[in-house]
């Protein structure tokens, strides 16, 4: 799926959960992405990982009805989920603020190029 669909997909989501209801401020949006960070790292502490087999299983199943229950007892609030997480929130704020990321993307890489090593800095 390309990122422009998965911004669709993430923001349309979360406005048929209700999560757009009301007008939503930057600041909020921002610390639901680092909230969903900090959940990423307590789950890597925790050593909450997904292994490829269930993450092959879970693939294989994804459309049946199993699905929900079978993630939730393998892949749910893993290391992994929780970093998909950040990405669907960010999608989400860029899907609600009408951010072309992906551009944005492109022309921050184009930038990055030219960058000294270490960006000048000693890490």
């Amino acid at each position: 799926m390309e990122l422009k669909k998965l911004i669709e997909e993430s923001h349309k989501t979360a406005k048929e959960h209700g999560f757009w209801d009301k007008p939503r401020n930057k600041g909020e949006l921002l610390m639901l992405i680092v909230s969903e960070l900090g959940e990423a790292l307590e789950a890597d502490r925790h050593g909450k990982e997904i292994s490829q087999d269930d993450m092959d299983y879970l693939w294989s199943i994804k459309d049946k009805p199993e699905f929900i229950h079978e993630f939730k007892a393998r892949g749910k609030d893993t290391y992994t989920d929780e970093i998909a997480d950040t990405f669907i929130r960010l999608f989400d704020l860029c899907g609600g603020q009408g951010i072309d990321i992906e551009r944005q993307i492109e022309l921050k890489m184009k930038f990055n190029e030219a960058r000294e090593r270490l960006n000048g800095k000693k890490y």
